[in-house]
């Protein structure tokens, strides 16, 4: 689903901010495109729908075009709370199914490793 995101890093100024969207959403994380800047692995950001707010781990970046990048976030609230994770997008999302489908990972998962089948 594509949703329209203000995206900072953690501890920037918010006049820094720059404009993405997510490509796939889950509860507890996102696949997003449209960005200008380089994210780094292991950087933290803060994302922005409305006015929701979350911090969110990279887990991944590549380019997929001349001016174009894509990264993996995981939402940094879930290590603190898992099962109660906040819904930054505003949205009901469904809840993962236990089995073997890669669409909806096992709770046993963790969604980083589901998150590099976009790689």
């Amino acid at each position: 689903m594509v949703l329209p995101l203000r995206l900072c890093l953690d501890g920037a100024d918010e006049r820094d901010a720059t404009f993405a969207h997510t490509i796939d959403i889950s509860p507890v994380g996102a696949q997003l495109g449209g960005l200008r800047t380089s994210l780094q692995p292991g950087e933290v950001v803060i994302l922005q729908h409305r006015h929701n707010k979350g911090r969110f781990r990279v887990i991944w970046s590549k380019q997929v075009g001349p001016a174009e990048l894509r990264a993996g976030v995981e939402s940094v609230a879930i290590e603190k709370s898992v099962g109660t994770e906040i819904n930054v997008w505003g949205l009901e999302l469904p809840k993962s199914s236990p089995g073997g489908d890669p669409a909806h990972p096992s709770p046993d998962t963790s969604f980083a490793t589901w998150l590099e089948q976009f790689k």
